[in-house]
């Protein structure tokens, strides 16, 4: 799940990508044209193969994909040298998700709801709110309302307790 939407931008990177190589490969070509000094012949007449500026080619876009390919090779790496969970570990039990929320909260410096936490750790969503209730109780995590701005249920906040 945590690789999923990294490797849904890789994706769109790779037209980017494939883009900027094939404007630079134009470049080049007309950087090199304009370097041959043989002046007889015009630069549209030589007998080097001309890139279309105007389209990307295939060329261009199998270098992008190789790119690309690469760096889901580098995230795969980097997720799992970080510890990072990736698609084949398994999914952590409830002490590694406390664990995993403080260390989260404290990495943020501040204070989130419920909410917020649902969001960031999506796969075990179901599973947020027991862990952050454990922690209020062992008195890890602090909880406060905030009071109502408007229609509504007040909001609760939860932050690490300073020791």
């Amino acid at each position: 799940d945590n690789l999923r939407g990294t490797f849904e931008k890789l994706r769109t990177y790779a037209a980017r990508l494939a883009l900027v190589i094939h404007i630079t490969r134009t470049i080049e070509q007309e950087l090199f044209l304009n370097d041959n000094t043989n002046t007889s012949t015009a630069p549209w007449d030589r007998a080097e193969p001309r890139i279309d500026e105007l389209e990307c080619d295939a060329v261009s876009m199998q270098i992008a994909v190789t790119l690309a390919d690469w760096f889901k090779y580098e995230t795969r790496r980097v997720y799992s040298t970080w510890g990072g969970l990736t698609d084949e570990t398994p999914k952590p039990k409830g002490d590694e998700l406390q664990q995993r929320i403080v260390e989260f909260l404290e990495q943020k410096g501040g204070e989130m709801t419920i909410r917020d936490l649902k969001r960031r750790f999506k796969s075990e969503k179901s599973n947020v709110e027991e862990a952050v209730k454990s922690l209020v109780a062992k008195n890890i995590l602090e909880h406060r309302e905030l009071p109502k701005s408007g229609p509504g249920r007040p909001r609760e906040i939860y932050r690490v307790t300073k020791c």
